[in-house]
């Protein structure tokens, strides 16, 4: 036993080291317990004799423990630092580019970044980009804390600013463009620049809604941005993403498909494989240089370079040598979804290899039958066979393994996923071969035209797979419990904006955007199990459009739009959730403030009663009271109405008083009415109204 095992070891030498790594991280991020992983790696390999792995796996572990403590000290004391300053001027490069913010890396704070918000920050990401570099004038502000409870599904934008070395938010006054250094940065601005090029050779001027279109961008250039939700959902429904984001799958079918062209062009070996690695970098390249990308390129690097020396070839170690390089860089990609699916999914791939490698398939010639004496059908035969078996094996482990990791970190699983995989598996190669010669051919008439009819059909047959499977029943589904009836929920937007539903099946309103609506809400009610079956549209411009990605995961969603509301008491009824009545800004007043247009809302579930309200104004609020309306309740929800705050509640039997986001700082503590006003329930799990 302990022969196999030291023998396994010295095959992979790596493989220790990476624990020990691991283990030195994970006691750093959660506990020291963890740093028994560390100690069982170094003691392991003490018995088996292997002194200088276990001295390599000693050093190298505490190289990764003081890089992530350096780190973890620099953000520290650079957000102390810069939130301790009154303005602040700072100086960078412009790392990641949105609508109307962007992520500035410190040239004196390095690794600190700051996100940049403000008028002038939204003017200037019309032309800026990555790599850009820039001084900036400004107040910084404290970043939201993460949740010690966080809502599932709801994206926890305070960690994950942590684990991408953002400190704080600068509101910016002044920006001067300054000269421009190559970086890091800028070289990942010539990749967006490509990568967006071959997606418009792709997609045309005219054809963004067409959906083989779309998936071909993101299958072969991992441009998901232009795809519409509906296109993505098929594939997420349907436990296909995987395919959607470049990863091991299409560097292996892009290297496997070189390797064809260049037994075909009689490509010496040493050309070949320099060929096909520069070829590997250069896709990575373009396609963004993802961390499932580039493990893929590491390893098909590192397996090609060692055929190519006639070295023994340890998966296990080429495997454990891209992670380490990975962790060694990022120490905080241990924690993200994507690195650890990436690693485990494809050791998970590797032991089903194995497996399909056991024993010989229905289609395999006879066992008596010497290769030698095999004929072209039989290596056919026996090929295809394995082929199957691959298919099969890595599939269906590979979707049993990413349940409880979809779970961990997606709260949700597919049924299906392993069906689906099975299907499509063999038709990628296809695909992406068709898109590629597509994109290679595409300045050539008729060929190039040729290419793309065949790319398109292929892509859409795709599409059509994933999508009958996301539409079988009970195709994706929440991890948790569906909610009471009686519950309710409050869901942070951010920007100090927020949502809520109020009970199950219940009545959804808030400050709900389309972008707020697809990244934030729709995951939260769905992980959290609520099915709402009503909602109230925002009178504002921006919340108008709202409503259309829960609508097509619920389609019994009804929309009712403020601003066709009538100024006078309607009443909603459910019977899972008790009634609603909806008490609308009054038209009539004479002298109506800007944003007195939103309504006040009171539900009942049996003899209790939430009162909702929001940011409607005051003078609201004292309307519907002087006009005898019941808003006695036991718990209202506030928030802020910046011409005429809500500061009275006397008479109305509150007895908790929960603030919204946008609610002012000093008013958690202070005495509204008769109540004391707490912040909470926001990131809460959902709260029962029986409570």
């Amino acid at each position: 036993m302990f022969a196999l095992l030291a023998r396994a070891l010295r095959q992979a030498p790596l493989f220790l080291p990476l624990l020990a790594v691991i283990g030195a991280l994970l006691a750093q991020m959660h506990g020291t317990v963890w740093v028994l992983l560390t100690l069982a790696a170094i003691i392991l390999a003490l018995p088996l004799r292997l002194y200088k792995i276990a001295t390599a796996a000693f050093l190298i572990a505490s190289l990764a423990g003081l890089h992530l403590s350096w780190r973890e000290q620099r953000l520290n004391d650079g957000q102390h630092q810069l939130l301790a300053q009154d303005e602040l001027y700072l100086k960078g490069t412009l790392v990641r580019v949105a609508e109307k913010s962007a992520f500035m890396a410190l040239d004196d704070y390095y690794p600190l970044r700051v996100e940049l918000r403000g008028s002038r920050v939204a003017s200037l990401c019309k032309y800026a980009k990555l790599g850009d570099v820039y001084e900036v004038w400004g107040v910084a502000e404290p970043l939201s804390t993460v949740s010690a409870h966080p809502i599932p599904g709801q994206f926890e934008r305070g960690l994950w600013l942590r684990r991408h070395a953002v400190v704080c938010e600068l509101s910016v006054f002044e920006a001067h463009a300054l000269e421009p250094l190559f970086s890091w940065a800028r070289f990942r601005s010539i990749s967006e620049d490509w990568r967006m090029h071959l997606a418009a050779i792709i997609m045309p001027a005219g054809t963004e809604a067409d959906a083989a279109r779309q998936l071909l961008c993101a299958l072969l250039l991992g441009e998901k941005s232009l795809a519409e939700p509906a296109t993505l959902e098929a594939f997420v429904w349907s436990g296909s993403m995987h395919a959607l984001a470049v990863s091991g799958l299409h560097v292996g079918i892009l290297a496997a498909l070189l390797w064809m062209l260049a037994r075909v062009l009689r490509l010496p070996p040493r050309w070949a494989v320099i060929a096909i690695v520069v070829a590997l970098a250069l896709y990575v390249f373009v396609t963004g240089m993802a961390v499932s990308a580039i493990r893929a390129f590491l390893m098909t690097a590192l397996l090609m370079l060692g055929l190519y020396a006639k070295r023994q070839i340890s998966l296990l170690n080429i495997w454990s040598a891209a992670a380490l390089m990975i962790l060694l860089i990022a120490p905080p990609q241990l924690l993200q979804a994507g690195f650890v699916l990436s690693f485990v999914i494809y050791a998970v791939i590797l032991m089903a290899a194995r497996l399909s490698m056991i024993g010989d398939s229905i289609l395999a010639p006879d066992d008596y039958l010497p290769p030698r004496l095999y004929t072209r059908w039989d290596f056919l035969r026996r090929w295809l066979g394995q082929s199957v078996r691959a298919v099969f094996w890595i599939s269906t482990l590979a979707w049993i393994l990413s349940l409880p990791l979809m779970a961990l970190y997606f709260d949700s699983i597919n049924s299906y996923g392993f069906l689906t995989n099975i299907c499509i598996t063999p038709l990628l190669p296809f695909v992406m071969g068709a898109g590629l010669l597509m994109l290679a051919f595409a300045p050539i008439p008729y060929l190039g035209s040729f290419f793309a009819a065949i790319a398109l059909k292929l892509s859409a047959f795709l599409f059509s797979i994933c999508s009958f499977f996301a539409g079988l029943p009970s195709a994706y589904l929440p991890t948790c419990a569906a909610a009471a009836g009686d519950s309710y929920m409050l869901v942070d937007l951010g920007y100090g904006k927020s949502a809520c539903i109020l009970g199950n099946p219940g009545l959804l309103l808030g400050a709900i955007t389309p972008q707020s609506e697809r990244w934030r809400l729709r995951p939260a009610l769905f992980a959290s199990g609520y099915s709402p079956s009503l909602m109230l549209q925002d009178a504002r411009p921006s919340s108008r459009k709202a409503g259309g990605d829960i609508k097509r995961l619920w389609p019994a969603l009804q929309i009712l739009p403020m601003a066709s509301m009538p100024p006078r008491p309607q009443l909603l009824y459910s019977a899972e959730s008790g009634r609603f009545i909806i008490y609308p800004s009054p038209q009539l007043m004479q002298r109506p403030v800007s944003d007195d247009k939103l309504a006040i809302l009171l539900w009942e579930y049996g003899d209790k009663r939430l009162l909702y309200l929001g940011n409607a104004s005051a003078a609201t609020l004292h309307y519907w009271i002087e006009q005898g309306a019941d808003l006695r309740a036991d718990i209202a929800i506030l928030g802020h109405n910046p011409k005429q705050a809500v500061l009275d509640l006397d008479g109305l039997g509150i007895k908790q008083l929960i603030l919204l986001p946008n609610a002012p700082a000093h008013w958690q503590g202070l005495r509204l009415g008769e109540n004391e006003a707490r912040k909470g329930q926001l990131t809460h799990s959902p709260a029962a109204l029986s409570k």
